[in-house]
């Protein structure tokens, strides 16, 4: 959409143009959350995780799906994108796998939320910074809940005895 004001087209420059609607400033994160509650999870457990821009954003997926690496212990894994196109609220899933574990869910770095050869953008086609809050930070996801993974099975104690035992004289009630 333009204007244009004091303005004559034969022979002479145009004086003034106004533009409307153009932004040059593009979305940042603001927070990353999730819907679940603060609890613990286990193997196939489903955790949504949230990310909130600073304004509405468009996700075209059609080439690549974004995602968000986790930090789930000695094999990370990832919470891709599933809704939140043409809104400030992106939404991701992780599902709990066996070996994750994690005493406060969080992602693996500030960098770890990707485009994964799609794109996020706003509205007039500015790529979203995609840049996380800091890890602990209120902002991060770590900061907004306690959602420990853990997909470790329980630990059985061997009790023994090293000795053994046996009993050659026992006196039994008798019944009266």
């Amino acid at each position: 959409n333009a204007t244009v004001c004091n303005s004559t087209i034969v022979n002479r420059p145009i004086q003034d143009i106004i533009i409307s609607g153009w932004d040059s400033v593009r979305p940042t994160v603001l927070s990353v959350s999730s819907d679940n509650s603060s609890a613990s999870y286990t193997v196939g457990s489903d955790i949504s995780v949230k990310v909130t821009f600073s304004e509405t954003v468009f996700v075209d997926n059609s080439t690549g799906n974004p995602k968000i690496e986790l930090e789930t212990g000695s094999t990370d894994d990832n919470a891709t994108y599933i809704s939140g196109n043409s809104s400030s609220v992106l939404y991701f899933i992780y599902t709990v796998g066996s070996g994750d574990n994690s005493t406060d869910l969080q992602y693996k770095s500030t960098s770890s939320l990707s485009a994964n050869s799609g794109t996020i953008r706003d509205n007039s086609s500015n790529d979203a910074i995609l840049t996380l809050p800091d890890n602990g930070s209120s902002d991060s996801l770590g900061g907004n809940k306690a959602i420990v993974i853990d997909t470790a099975g329980p630990t059985a104690l061997l009790i023994s005895c090293s000795r053994s035992v046996s009993y050659t004289h026992l006196t039994l009630p008798t019944k009266a």
